[in-house]
């Protein structure tokens, strides 16, 4: 068997390609030992759980082909617990069923937008390493998310409050419905979830009472989502950041942050560094 190297290695979802700078799978087995009177030590080792599988990667953003924030935005739609089937995810050939846990997506300036994600899977893993077959879709190359290019924003009004770097996270929560009879589950049950918003800024925020809205705080009302436009870096038509962003055909990544409240707000003073103001927003679901 030849040894498998980073260039020659898929990431998929759902057969969409990710640009990935790393990802990993883990597997746990849930053992337990049984000790009896009579004698010391373990007669035998039982199973005391399900067997587990941890899918977890981290990549640089395309604003016109972001898979898992896809499936982010079905999460935030849910009216029920049922219903949702697994997301079909593959590392170089080895292939689960896994369901979201975790999404992170970092913005910093002068840097390109990053994202991770996790998922976790109830249901055992098949295949094995292969050399890269580029079965997935990878989309557009030239369309990745910057930090020159990302703004809040209500409608075609974008915000120009100075925002030096900005984290929006999304967790959910699943259950999984283990019969007699069978070690894999009967069903998956979403509970719920949690999206929160972090940023660091200049003007100091005061939290003055309890149930204060995420558009309370910029440099205009009503800021309902956050807008990232695609940065073609090695197009003719590199972006303009003097250009009205609302005009000219880009491609948009948006993010309503619309209903979120301020949960903390806190202060950081360093030497050789401005104070910088910490928010952070969350809304459950």
């Amino acid at each position: 068997m030849s040894v498998k190297y980073f260039d020659n290695t898929d990431v998929l979802i759902n057969n969409s390609g990710v640009l990935a700078n790393g990802a990993s799978i883990s597997s746990r087995n849930n053992i337990r030992p049984i000790q009896t009177i009579g004698r010391i030590g373990s007669s035998v080792n039982a199973p005391n759980g399900p067997i587990e599988h941890t899918i977890r990667m981290n990549y640089a953003v395309q604003l016109g082909h972001e898979p898992n924030y896809g499936i982010v935005t079905g999460l935030k739609v849910a009216t029920n617990t049922t219903g949702y089937g697994p997301t079909i995810l593959e590392v170089n050939g080895v292939t689960g069923f896994g369901f979201l846990t975790q999404y992170n997506l970092k913005i910093e300036p002068n840097n390109i937008a990053t994202a991770s994600a996790e998922y976790v899977s109830f249901f055992n893993l098949s295949g094995d390493f292969r050399d890269q077959v580029y079965s997935g879709d990878y989309g557009d190359f030239d369309g990745v998310g910057h930090g020159w290019t990302t703004y809040l924003t209500q409608g075609q009004s974008y915000s120009q409050s100075p925002i030096h770097s900005l984290s929006y996270n999304f967790r959910a929560d699943w259950e999984p419905v283990y019969t007699l009879g069978r070690k894999e589950p009967s069903q998956i049950l979403y509970l719920g979830g949690e999206e929160t918003l972090s940023i660091e800024k200049e003007d100091y925020t005061h939290i003055k009472f309890s149930g204060e809205k995420s558009e309370d705080f910029f440099s205009f009302t009503s800021v309902t989502g956050l807008d990232m436009i695609s940065l073609d870096v090695v197009g003719t038509s590199e972006y303009d950041v003097a250009a009205d962003p609302s005009t000219g055909v880009y491609t948009h990544l948006i993010i309503d942050l619309s209903g979120m409240y301020l949960n903390n707000s806190s202060v950081k003073a360093q030497l050789n560094d401005f104070l910088r103001n910490s928010l952070e927003f969350s809304k459950a679901y």
